[in-house]
């Protein structure tokens, strides 16, 4: 399936589910969804020293470290790990992370980047006003899916 035969949330799963993975070095140990995060995002103010490259199944490399990382590689690495793990599932765990740094006086900075044209996490800001993961759009995923994470979690 490609992209472009997306229609709705249902497609998109399926997209997901079948589309081309990646995943962390073989001795990268992964056993939950927390794993994942903590392995790909930065989870202290200023330290990135957390994340890890990601590849392609084949081993080629995907992405080196010390990089903002998006949304969609989230996803993708979720599926590769925990095939039954939905994009509802995905969205829930970020809100929930959110959640935990808003108490802290901390969030992820969700940003658009030009050069993969896509949102990624650029790190932890201090910024109450950062963007929320409820308000992200699943249209930067797919052009064709037009509603927000706040919609799919209801």
């Amino acid at each position: 399936m490609k992209k472009i035969d997306v229609r709705d949330i249902e497609t998109l799963e399926i997209y997901y589910t079948t589309t081309r993975k990646i995943k962390f070095a073989d001795d990268v140990y992964i056993t939950s969804l927390e794993d994942i995060y903590n392995n790909l995002f930065p989870n202290k103010p200023g330290d990135k020293t957390n994340q890890q490259p990601t590849y392609f199944n084949k081993g080629a490399i995907h992405c080196h470290i010390y990089r903002h990382r998006s949304v969609e590689d989230f996803i993708k690495l979720c599926k590769r790990y925990f095939p039954d793990v939905t994009l509802k599932n995905c969205f829930e765990f970020l809100y929930i992370k959110e959640l935990e740094y808003d108490e802290k006086g901390f969030r992820q900075h969700l940003g658009y980047c030009p050069n993969i044209k896509k949102y990624n996490f650029r790190g932890l800001t201090s910024s109450k006003y950062a963007n929320s993961i409820k308000d992200y759009k699943l249209k930067d995923l797919c052009p064709s899916i037009g509603i927000r994470v706040s919609e799919l979690l209801t």
